[in-house]
């Protein structure tokens, strides 16, 4: 990605400021990025989830599994066969939970 050091300045009413900024919020993104995106590619595709904490909180355990073992591959120069079930394991239902989220999907455009 490009370094972004240009700076383009253009006034808006506080209206309008108002409902960029909800709608970038929307979508999780700072103005910043709202107004970029919309101006390149002329809309923005996303996914409202229904529950996503729990699958947020998988991949942050599997994070953390593979954060372990590389600190002791590094430190050991040993690799556990119980550490790849465990990954193995945790991807497993990880994939799961996902299947069961991308059947309750909706494609919103904004």
């Amino acid at each position: 990605m490009a370094k972004k050091n240009l700076t383009k300045k253009f006034r808006l009413s506080s209206d309008e400021m108002e409902i960029i900024k909800q709608k970038s919020e929307t979508v999780n993104m700072t103005i910043s990025k709202y107004i970029r995106t919309m101006a390149l590619d002329g809309k923005i595709l996303y996914l409202k989830v229904p529950e996503y904490q729990d699958t947020i909180k998988e991949l942050h355990r599997i994070g953390g599994l593979i954060n372990q073992i590389a600190r002791r591959l590094n430190e050991t120069d040993s690799f556990y066969y119980d550490d790849m079930q465990n990954i193995k394991e945790e991807h497993e239902k990880l994939c799961h939970m996902l299947n069961q989220y991308l059947s309750t999907l909706t494609l919103k455009e904004l």
